[in-house]
């Protein structure tokens, strides 16, 4: 009878330990898929980046801040999924031209290759050219910090610094004489022959136009094209001349009689 009493209660410690574990273990796997909805949820939840892009033509956009940028034909801006928060964060492609909304509590940053322009509120174009393996960031209003790899360079209103990233160099360097601080493609024409017409058009749009004959030279034109595609602004020059446009092999032109 001792023997069947002290087994009785040898089982009965053996099934509370039992018990015990499987209230643990339970607990365990509970405690291990509420981490795992919340995981779910806060990814499912997560803002995708915001990108914009630029085609065939330039676009001009309002950003949630109140900062506007001007983005050149193939170029596209990324906002970071924390923009607007602590800080203002972007990645750039090509270019674009910036006019940020002043906010000392956040920082506007502009990453392009290896680079980050820093600002606070100040108007600046970034220019990737990937062609000739450059950056160039061009200040027209404020102070912008321009950055890379522990190297640093604060600039001024007119000031420019490149980037070479063939061979990672950062400098401060000089724009070229009648070189716009941006490209903005705000034009106003008082009476201006058309050959200085052409001549500006031809430097902005980065195309070849002409006229055809040399007396069209100093036809005199009084208009104002405010970010237009390359293909209206040259529409509304033949409108005013009742010229024709021609596509050429290296770019456009403009073919007329006279001035009238």
């Amino acid at each position: 009878l001792q023997k069947v009493k002290s087994n009785l209660r040898g089982t009965g410690k053996v099934v509370a330990m039992g018990r015990y574990r499987t209230f643990w273990l339970r607990a365990a796997a509970v405690f291990l898929v509420a981490i795992a909805a919340v995981y779910w949820w806060q990814t499912a939840t997560a803002p995708e980046p915001i990108r914009i892009a630029a085609v065939e033509t330039i676009r001009i956009d309002t950003l949630n801040d109140g900062s506007v940028v001007t983005l050149e034909q193939r170029s596209a801006l990324t906002l970071h999924t924390k923009f607007n928060r602590r800080e203002r964060r972007l990645h750039l492609e090509g270019e674009a031209y910036f006019e940020v909304a002043p906010d000392t509590t956040r920082p506007f940053v502009v990453e392009v290759q290896d680079l980050q322009v820093q600002v606070v509120g100040t108007a600046f174009t970034v220019d990737n050219l990937t062609d000739k393996n450059k950056v160039i960031v061009t200040v027209s209003e404020g102070k912008v910090k321009v950055s890379m790899h522990g190297q640093t360079l604060l600039l001024g209103p007119g000031d420019q610094a490149t980037y070479d990233i063939s061979n990672a160099q950062l400098q401060r360097t000089v724009q070229e004489q009648g070189t716009p601080v941006f490209k903005n493609r705000i034009f106003q024409f008082d009476a201006t022959p058309l050959q200085v017409v052409v001549k500006q058009l031809s430097e902005s749009y980065g195309v070849e136009i002409s006229l055809n004959k040399a007396q069209l030279e100093n036809c005199p034109l009084t208009a104002r094209y405010n970010n237009l595609t390359l293909d209206r602004v040259l529409n509304l020059v033949a409108e005013s001349f009742s010229f024709k446009i021609e596509k050429s092999g290296k770019g456009y032109l403009l073919v007329g009689e006279g001035c009238e």
